[in-house]
């Protein structure tokens, strides 16, 4: 089966899907292969996989032990298990996580703590979204998409960062119509592009890129 792959990858794929779409206990004595694994994202994603059919004090157990880790791959694993099965017990780790040293730490932290649907983390994300670079801001965008806790409130924040950052360009650029956008350079295309993208306002993007 897939799950005999030697692609750590799509055993990845596998071991979320199994937690998704399987109800059957028969499929544990598999998953549980995988929480010893070397890999930690694959022992994350068995310990998500699970958490519906063992006992979560157990699994709580391991997530603990990544938790505490020197490798901050591990960590992150445990942080992204507790942010999919919304695990309010573990939500004072993770904001003491929220001042580890490790920038990706700092920032899988965030998107779990929206996950739970703590608004105070919004700022932050939002400066993320806004403020680096196109790569990370829509690797940040797309996992938010499971933060469904915090959907209404993160679309209406970024719907009016969008607004603002575009009427800016356009006000630099002496246009008054979403129509005149044709007349941008070519940097500030891409980037109202962008907004447009993080907004999910495509039929605004189909508009731009007609002009």
């Amino acid at each position: 089966g897939k799950l005999a792959e030697e692609d750590d990858e799509l055993k990845s794929v596998c071991l979320r899907s199994a937690g998704e779409i399987f109800s059957d206990p028969e499929v544990v004595y598999y998953l549980k292969n995988y929480l010893e694994h070397p890999n930690p994202k694959l022992r994350g994603y068995a310990i998500m996989a699970l958490w519906k059919f063992e006992e979560t004090e157990v699994l709580r157990g391991l997530i603990d032990q990544m938790l505490i880790s020197k490798n901050p791959d591990d960590v992150i694993a445990a942080v992204y298990a507790i942010g999919e099965t919304q695990d309010e017990v573990q939500e004072s780790k993770l904001i003491d996580l929220l001042n580890h040293p490790h920038e990706r730490v700092h920032f899988h932290t965030l998107i779990a703590l929206a996950k739970l649907g703590h608004e105070f983390v919004l700022p932050e994300i939002l400066k993320l979204l806004f403020e680096s670079d196109e790569i990370t801001a829509q690797k940040c965008f797309n996992m938010l998409k499971r933060a469904q806790n915090i959907r209404d409130v993160l679309k209406k924040e970024i719907e009016i960062e969008v607004s603002n950052r575009v009427l800016q360009i356009m006000l630099k650029s002496d246009i008054h119509h979403h129509r005149q956008l044709g007349r941008l350079a070519g940097k500030d295309r891409r980037y109202i592009r962008h907004l447009y993208k993080l907004a999910e306002k495509y039929d605004e993007i189909l508009i731009l890129e007609s002009l």
